[in-house]
């Protein structure tokens, strides 16, 4: 029988902002069984309700959410004195110039 790898108490924290489930899902599984503890939500405002609950020690989101873009919400995060100094990942398949500026533009 296979035990469930536990979580050390110091694990980090990665909150997974991802509106598609199975790549939520997919990222959370290779996070966890990196060692990591994850939380996650579906769009932006579950986003900034799990950021506001706990502060995680990393944001990765994605481009593309339903509600608002993660680029707008890391925009959001960096002008939050709360907020300001955490760190995000974008996820995206965008590769264009432009993109890669506007991301790097936004923190």
């Amino acid at each position: 029988m296979k035990r469930k790898r536990d979580v050390p108490m110091t694990a980090k924290q990665i909150l997974v902002i991802e509106d598609e489930k199975a790549i939520r899902d997919m990222l959370s599984f290779g996070l966890r069984r990196a060692g990591f503890e994850v939380r996650e939500a579906g769009d932006c405002r579950a986003g900034r309700a799990a950021i506001a609950d706990r502060r995680p020690d990393m944001v990765l989101a994605d481009w593309m959410l339903p509600d608002m873009s993660g680029l707008e919400l890391t925009r959001q995060l960096k002008r939050d004195r709360d907020t300001a100094d955490l760190p995000v990942i974008m996820l995206t398949a965008r590769a264009d110039e432009p993109d890669k500026i506007s991301g790097l533009e936004g923190g």
